[in-house]
């Protein structure tokens, strides 16, 4: 009798980040608990911590049953706390689907090396930070020539939501970038024997509920999620790792929120029509120019995009 052919639960050539699902292993019900798994958890999840901290502000006096019902009008620091935690938390979802799911250690979700390349994350940061500080600062001058910058200063709330966001806003940024990245987009494209047709369907569809899951009326916010969510997707690809992605999304996300501590925040989720134009472009335009300079970089320092069965690079300095 023939020996039974070998199940691996790691890729056995040289593969791009978005195939590492499609080994031998793969069976079509896999990807589908892999998201399902996630789902479930994270709904779980978010909805135990808002009842929580929801029913914290409805005690002392900050929130009242009626305005639960419609939270994108009536957002507090602990729920906007709350949010980002449970986003935060789609990391270790993530990596739980990964392994009970594909049997691969949790290190494989963050790159094709095995790990958190952090020299990496740090260099794409490095190379962020400045476009968007400059970015944002026109935009803030522009702001305050047309007199719609709203009234700032130091309230009761400053020093809870300064410390909140420092901690938590990285650590929500990267929680979307491991479930819709990671675990979304490598689940569509397992279903896909040629890498090109899995990269884009992966890319727009994880793109796709990135942008659903902002839960914007607005169009224009809508092609923005959309497109931050194809080039996240790209940058995965092109650097092999989910470093380049989170750095973007990190510094975004951060710099977005540093008027936050010194304004009223009720409104800051109300993405309804009408709250955003076709400015939007320009951010779009910015986020491409990042990620080019970005790809620009990886070739010149020869990230590794693909995993390779004999070793593992050692100065990639990987950690899980």
């Amino acid at each position: 009798m023939a020996p039974a052919p070998q199940v691996s639960h790691l890729p056995e050539t040289s593969t791009e980040y978005h195939m590492f699902w499609r080994t031998t292993s793969w069976k079509w019900w896999r990807p589908l608990l892999a998201l399902l798994l996630a789902c479930v958890v994270y709904f779980v999840v978010i909805n135990v911590l808002v009842m929580i901290v929801g029913g914290i502000d409805i005690a002392t006096g900050r929130l009242t049953p009626e305005d639960m019902a419609d939270i994108a009008h009536h957002m507090t620091p602990l729920l906007f706390l709350a949010n980002n935690l449970s986003l935060a938390l789609l990391i270790p979802i993530a990596w739980l689907s990964g392994f009970l799911l594909f049997k691969q250690s949790p290190k494989w979700l963050s790159s094709v090396v095995g790990g958190f390349r952090w020299p990496w994350f740090w260099m794409c940061t490095a190379v962020t930070v400045p476009i968007w500080v400059i970015v944002t600062a026109v935009e803030t001058w522009l702001m305050r020539s047309a007199g719609d910058m709203p009234e700032l200063g130091v309230n009761s709330d400053t020093v809870l939501l300064v410390i909140g966001i420092l901690v938590t806003t990285p650590l929500q940024a990267a929680g979307e970038e491991f479930g819709l990245r990671g675990l979304m987009n490598r689940a569509v494209a397992s279903f896909f024997r040629k890498p090109v047709v899995a990269l884009v369907v992966g890319g727009i569809l994880s793109s796709l509920l990135f942008m659903v899951i902002h839960g914007a009326q607005d169009i224009w916010l809508n092609i923005f999620y959309f497109w931050f969510g194809m080039v996240a997707c790209w940058l995965t690809w092109r650097t092999g790792g989910l470093e380049a992605a989170v750095a973007i999304h990190v510094v975004n996300n951060l710099v977005s929120e540093i008027f936050l501590p010194f304004m009223d925040i009720s409104l800051i989720f109300d993405r309804s029509a009408g709250t955003s134009g076709p400015e939007i472009f320009i951010r779009v335009g910015i986020l491409v120019l990042t990620a080019f300079l970005i790809g620009l970089l990886a070739r010149r320092r020869e990230v590794v995009r693909s995993f390779r069965t004999a070793s593992i690079v050692p100065d990639e300095q990987a950690h899980p």
